[in-house]
């Protein structure tokens, strides 16, 4: 009896395990089936694969099916799966809506190279680009509504510029010549990289979340910008190739907007050297490249990015990650005006670039260009105006050079000639140079005795 007693009571502990293993089977099912569906990207995979199939498949028979057709199921698989996410939203399965929606933005980026083979079709191709770029901007609007996103205005404006200039550059590089190609790709590619930087791009949930959705949402954002990031680099090697582009060109316009990220001082440092650099390698490029550095020094002077910190807690980590809690303090960018002797650094900066831009506009190297005086004019009278209004004299160096520069061009001033003259040029200038620095350092240590004495006790 007793033995048969212990039997049941092991029949019905094994029934419990046994029901407890099919709860945490079906639990599992449920996770990696449902929440975190991999079959999302196999189906994502199978499109792609087979698109170029159908691609090469309709090469032999039609060029014109292949190139309009094969976008066009890829179009309607990314408008299916923003349908798709929307559904899933619906029915609060959020993961696998938030993966569908990120696929989504991978179809955005035009897999198919649909922008670079249109240059092919004519005025065809030229029609059948528009419909794609407006079907890009669509599925902006689209993916936020599927999302319950509300998206500000940058977050849509930035990708939509990009994908303008997805179908743009193409065509400019196959109609017009790769020279001016390579001008408006880098103008564009400057554009979006700095329109990106220095906005907020910003991403609000219409419903309410908790800390760990709060926490999704901003690496969904950091995720999308990622995908769209490397498909335009994508795509921008792929022109290299194909079409022609010189990569060289883009480099300074990294070099500009890395000083997004560094102090007033450095920048115009960083941007000086930029330009000397591009006047000694490639001097056609000087006019470009100084517009970039007059609109990235404005930039700065108009907004200057801050990192702002952001209150900590242990429960936006989700579940399974409590412990987490010694990683350093989350922080996002913030947009403040700049400081009056900061604003004035840059955009006396500005004013110089600007300047360089329109006198070496059409510089094909060699000697500099004659300097014209309605803008040596306008300069002096802008840079003048900062010296008298707020005593900015730090000014006057560019607007010296300026000046001199000019008057040896037109022989008022006459160089040395000889290694004696260049000799007593140099340790004047040396002397002068010194005299200078030990003048300005009185002033600021006068200037700091005097205000140290004007303040009295409290």
């Amino acid at each position: 009896m007793d033995h048969a007693w212990e039997c049941g009571q092991g029949a019905v502990g094994c029934a419990d395990m046994s029901e407890a293993r099919e709860v945490g089977g079906s639990r599992l099912l449920h996770r990696w089936f449902v929440e975190y569906n991999p079959l999302y990207l196999l189906s994502a995979a199978l499109v792609l694969v087979g698109v170029n199939l159908l691609s090469s498949a309709l090469a032999g028979e039609s060029f014109l099916l292949a190139q309009l057709g094969v976008p066009i199921v890829a179009e309607v698989y990314g408008w299916a799966l923003i349908g798709g996410a929307a559904l899933l939203m619906r029915i609060e399965l959020r993961r696998p809506a938030l993966m569908l929606t990120l696929l989504a933005a991978l179809y955005q980026c035009d897999v198919t190279l649909h922008t670079v083979s249109s240059v092919y079709l004519g005025s065809v191709g030229l029609v059948a680009g528009g419909v794609w770029w407006l079907s890009f901007v669509a599925k902006l609007h689209a993916m936020a509504w599927a999302m319950h996103i509300r998206a500000s205005r940058s977050s849509r404006l930035v990708p939509s510029f990009g994908a303008f200039g997805l179908l743009l550059v193409p065509q400019v590089l196959r109609r017009i010549g790769p020279e001016a190609g390579q001008a408006v790709a880098a103008l564009w590619a400057f554009g979006v990289v700095a329109a990106a930087l220095w906005t907020r791009r910003e991403l609000v949930s219409k419903s309410p979340l908790d800390p760990w959705g709060r926490a999704v949402l901003r690496r969904t954002r950091r995720v999308l910008w990622a995908i769209w990031g490397t498909a335009g680099v994508g795509h921008v090697a792929y022109w290299t190739g194909e079409l022609g582009l010189s990569a060289a060109v883009l480099l300074p316009v990294v070099l500009v907007l890395v000083t997004r990220f560094v102090g007033a001082p450095l920048a115009l440092g960083v941007l000086g050297a930029v330009v000397g650099l591009t006047a000694i390698e490639a001097p056609t490029h000087v006019a470009t490249v100084s517009l970039f550095v007059a609109v990235a020094l404005a930039l700065r002077a108009w907004r200057e990015p801050v990192f702002v910190p952001e209150p900590s807690s242990s429960s936006a980590e989700g579940p399974y990650r409590a412990t987490r809690d010694r990683r350093p303090q989350r922080v996002h960018t913030d947009f403040v005006v700049p400081g009056v002797t900061q604003r004035l650094q840059l955009a006396s900066g500005s004013v110089v670039a600007l300047y360089v831009a329109v006198w070496t506009a059409g510089w094909p190297g060699g000697a500099l260009p004659e300097h014209a005086l309605w803008l040596d004019v306008a300069l002096t009278a802008l840079l003048a105006a900062g010296i008298y209004r707020w005593r900015y004299r730090p000014a006057l160096l560019p607007l010296a050079a300026v000046h001199v520069h000019h008057g040896i061009a037109r022989g008022l001033l006459a160089l040395p000639a000889t290694l004696l003259g260049w000799g007593m040029l140099s340790v004047g200038a040396g002397f002068a140079l010194l005299v200078a620095l030990v003048a300005v350092a009185l002033h600021q240590r006068w200037s700091r005795l005097s205000s140290d004495a004007g303040v009295g006790p409290t």
